[in-house]
């Protein structure tokens, strides 16, 4: 059996092992999902499912995917959009709404007597057993059906009680005695290996059908750049101390352009070279007789600009500011940086100034003094430095496979989708589009400021938005690393990506002013730029410019909002004792990349830190004595 649903249904609701419920056939257990391949940026969407893999640090919660860092790995998979959902009914276990009795679907078929989908012994109608057993594994299993030594299964029943330590099965014919309880039986899986002295770990649950944590499908977000336009970035040489200047503010030029100049001039000496050579002998020929001739000079001044190409004087400040730090010519930028630089330089954007503009030419002062007000007291009060709308971000999200019972990294086996086609590939359920979002990035000095000040780092802080920069390159190398890379669970790195999900979680419970709810929005953070995207989860062709509105409209009430609820949540104080990260509070449903981990209110207000339970690298210190928000006062919001 088969129907087709819509590509974001597909991906929350319909992936391979799911179970749900038709109007037909009640419920059924998704068998496969068919794919039309479709060109996306490869390399992000394997960054990304890197990424995901990694968070599980033991290889056996992830043993059935090859390692994608490896290229050569990357042929066993299939990547496409999902189109046509292949099912079957499940679970075939049946009771009877009258009499009881349970039956398997496969005692029935074939029989003649009686009708379908009715109890053969009293006619009642017979409907599916809400209940399975589930491993925090991925395995998935029907209820172990008991048969009674006397009467065998024509008269077995379950009484459910709503407790599976109470619920037990019964035989009819014995006066309802007692056959059997509902089994937690042991499985012999990796993660049950890793957890050998804890039986409720090891044991299969017994859950409704309906639980959501029955199939929990790992869905993770990508920037589906022009993978040709983004190679661009990778193959010229100081590339990454040209895109470090433009994140820190040392390159006013798009660095897109700058390259494209570096490329055209190389391109113009190579088509002269032969007249290139004959015009300096001529012009050192020259010099020894007249030192100043205008030629001469004119030959001079051209020399100059060979030996600097466009944005050397950036590359030369950041070297400057770097030291015996500065990376090599031929350093390899991490992709953090390059996307955020192609959100910046090639993608359209709408900063406040622009907006403000805006606004005031259509007469509406009142709505840009607003907006100029609430962006500075977001730099003053925040330490957000930049915000801005985002008009066509490629965003794209992956459906790399699932986990049962919990989503934790650590507690839980990461299950590949089964292949779907005579190549034995795994599939990977890509749906993309362009969607509106809105672009933050904090204040370098107040970041490293907040660093200093609760003791992640010793010393003075900068003073400068420059030296911070380079300064926060120095200390938390780990912003720039990947996650299986040797400096990316340091503390200051560990602190400063804390703070900055933190911010996001916080802005995102209060977008519903942009007519979205919290978890169609999600984000996408750059920890190494010290930036992030928050957008629309809208895969269709046309956009609502929600977001786009918040930004232009509501953007004060937006921040004042946030920064003056997050401090609460509904489990305080246990929470904030317990590190400032909760349902109540902090954690998201839907679109967290990280899984809820590297949170912590006390980032922001202060307060004791999270000590590297499940989801969280240790901050390295018990409490933060200074939020970075612990000041934060409201303002004035655009209306």
């Amino acid at each position: 059996m088969a129907f087709s649903r819509g590509q974001t249904q597909v991906l929350y609701g319909f992936l391979p092992g799911s179970v749900f419920e038709h109007d037909d056939y009640g419920f059924c257990r998704v068998t496969g999902v068919e794919l039309r391949e479709e060109g996306v940026n490869r390399n992000a969407l394997f960054d990304a499912l890197s990424d995901v893999l990694y968070q599980r640090q033991d290889e056996s919660l992830r043993a059935g995917f090859a390692d994608p860092r490896d290229e050569r790995n990357r042929n066993g998979y299939v990547v496409g959009r999902p189109t046509n959902v292949k099912f079957e009914p499940y679970p075939s276990l049946l009771e009877c709404r009258s009499c009881g009795r349970v039956y398997r679907l496969r005692d029935l078929v074939g029989r003649r007597e009686g009708e379908p989908g009715r109890c053969p012994a009293c006619g009642g109608v017979l409907a599916q057993l809400r209940y399975v057993q589930a491993h925090n594994c991925g395995r998935l299993e029907q209820l172990h059906y008991p048969r009674c030594r006397i009467h065998g299964a024509s008269y077995v029943r379950l009484l459910d009680t709503g407790r599976v330590t109470s619920a037990r099965w019964l035989c009819g014919a014995c006066g309802g005695a007692e056959i059997g309880r509902l089994r937690m039986t042991p499985c012999n899986c990796a993660y049950s290996n890793r957890v050998a002295q804890n039986q409720w770990e090891r044991g299969l649950k017994t859950v409704p059908v309906t639980d959501p944590a029955l199939h929990l499908g790992q869905v993770v977000p990508f920037v589906n750049f022009d993978e040709q336009q983004e190679g661009q970035l990778y193959n010229e040489p100081q590339t990454l101390a040209l895109i470090l200047a433009r994140t820190w503010g040392v390159l006013s030029e798009a660095v897109p352009a700058v390259l494209e100049r570096r490329r055209s001039r190389r391109a113009r000496g190579a088509e002269n070279g032969e007249m290139d050579e004959t015009v300096a002998a001529m012009a050192r020929q020259l010099e020894e007789i007249e030192p100043d001739n205008p030629l001469v000079r004119q030959w001079r001044e051209q020399q100059e600009r060979a030996a600097h190409p466009p944005g050397s004087e950036a590359v030369d400040r950041v070297r400057a500011l770097l030291g015996p730090a500065a990376p090599a010519d031929d350093a390899a930028p991490p992709r953090q940086l390059v996307e955020h630089v192609a959100v910046l330089d090639t993608l359209r954007t709408t900063d406040a100034p622009t907006a403000a503009g805006w606004a005031r030419a259509r007469g509406d002062l009142e709505g840009a003094e607003g907006l100029e007000e609430a962006v500075s007291g977001a730099s003053r009060d925040l330490g957000i430095a930049d915000l801005r709308v985002v008009n066509d971000f490629p965003a794209a999200l992956c459906a790399v496979g699932y986990t049962r019972i919990t989503r934790d990294p650590g507690r839980s086996i990461l299950v590949p989708f089964p292949p779907d086609d005579l190549e034995n590939k795994t599939p990977l359920y890509v749906v993309a589009a362009e969607t509106e979002g809105v672009y933050l990035r904090l204040d370098p000095v107040r970041v490293s400021s907040w660093l200093v000040e609760n003791a992640f780092v010793q010393g003075p802080s900068p003073a400068t938005e420059e030296e911070a920069w380079a300064w926060l390159y120095g200390v938390a190398p780990g912003l720039l690393q990947n996650r299986w890379e040797p400096e990316y669970g340091e503390g200051p790195a560990v602190a400063v990506r804390t703070l900055l999900h933190t911010v996001s979680h916080v802005l995102l419970r209060h977008v519903e002013w942009s007519g979205f709810g919290q978890n169609s929005v999600g984000e996408y953070l750059l920890p190494g730029a010290l930036a992030g995207v928050l957008y629309a989860n809208r895969y269709a062709d046309t956009k609502i410019g929600g977001l786009t509105a918040l930004f232009e409209q509501r953007l004060g009430t937006w921040l004042t909002n946030s920064a003056s609820s997050g401090r609460e949540c509904v489990y305080d104080p246990f929470c904030t004792d317990e590190g400032g990260a909760c349902v109540g509070c902090l954690h998201r449903e839907h679109n967290c990349p990280s899984f809820n981990g590297e949170l912590s209110r006390a980032a922001l207000y202060g307060g004791p830190t999270p000590q590297g339970e499940s989801g969280n690298l240790s901050l390295g210190v018990p409490v933060i004595r200074h939020g970075y928000w612990e000041n934060a006062r409201t303002y004035p919001a655009a209306v």
